[in-house]
């Protein structure tokens, strides 16, 4: 992946995230990984949430877009993105029913 930050003066990925960036912005992606916020890595997490807020119907007219604009490979990445947020969420979710604290974060399935 590719960082937008000065993109040809960094090297693309270290095992740690996007460390060249370090001077930058850092935020932590679902997978918990530090990367700065100008990252390619970053921009799928945020397009990804963005998404799964959407009602089914619309997320899946919004994907096929992309898939017609971006190619499948692309939107892949984003729908990977975008199972794991989920999976995170409804563990998440799943703690707290435990703990009796509210109704979780989302229910069932996403459907991408």
């Amino acid at each position: 992946m590719e960082c937008f930050y000065e993109h040809d003066k960094l090297d693309l990925w270290a095992a740690t995230g996007c460390n060249d960036c370090a001077r930058e912005k850092v935020a932590r992606l679902s997978d918990g990984r530090a990367v700065c916020t100008w990252c390619r890595a970053w921009a799928i997490e945020c397009e990804a949430r963005h998404l799964l807020a959407m009602p089914l119907r619309k997320r899946r007219e919004a994907l096929e877009a992309r898939e017609r604009v971006r190619g499948r490979e692309q939107v892949q990445a984003l729908k990977d993105a975008m199972a794991r947020i989920h999976a995170q969420r409804r563990a998440q979710g799943s703690d707290r029913q435990a703990l009796g604290i509210g109704s979780g974060s989302l229910c069932g399935v996403v459907c991408l």
